[in-house]
């Protein structure tokens, strides 16, 4: 994307300091560090939000992640421990919209934290309303797929007919099967 600018650090038309890249991701010190050794890591193709990420972009990012770790560990830096964060999003106040994990060393009696101090928005709703909220929204992506297998699996009509174009109709009546309609 031409106006990300952490498309332009992948680019390097603006400076970074890279402390480690693989195939599909970078890690840079962040330019505004909340501790000594602050770093983040970044796909390097433009994904706005974690939810779009493939599964071969997630382990590049995480492998990365997972090393820069190590390295901060192991240098002059010597953390005592690291809070690892990604905001997802507008409203958990992603400023640039390109998926990007902080690893922000810890110290004891640093000031900071733990994530559980990030959001105070306790659920009107008890666990297993949250739970059941959450395992229906799946169970209905389960359903959905299956009626599509099923749609697209061989009929035993004649073969003529097999391979012909779905009419509107009939289009009508699976968008209302599978909405439950």
């Amino acid at each position: 994307m031409d106006d990300c600018i952490f498309c332009k650090i992948l680019k390097k038309e603006i400076p970074s300091m890279r402390i480690y890249e693989n195939e599909g991701a970078v890690a840079m010190l962040d330019v505004k560090p909340l501790a000594p050794g602050h770093s983040i890591v970044i796909p390097k193709s433009h994904i706005a939000l974690v939810e779009d990420m493939k599964d071969k972009e997630m382990e590049h990012v995480f492998s990365a992640v997972r090393t820069v770790l190590q390295k901060v560990k192991n240098s002059d830096i010597k953390p005592h421990g690291f809070t690892i964060g990604i905001n997802d999003g507008k409203a958990a106040h992603q400023f640039v919209p390109h998926v990007h994990v902080h690893i922000i060393p810890r110290f004891e009696k640093d000031g900071g934290g733990s994530v559980h101090t990030i959001v105070s928005n306790p659920p009107s709703m008890d666990l297993k309303t949250a739970f059941d909220m959450i395992n229906k929204a799946e169970k209905e992506e389960e359903k959905a797929a299956v009626d599509k297998k099923n749609e697209e699996a061989p009929t035993h009509t004649a073969s003529a007919t097999a391979h012909r174009p779905e009419t509107l109709e009939e289009k009508r009546r699976r968008l209302e099967r599978q909405l439950g309609l």
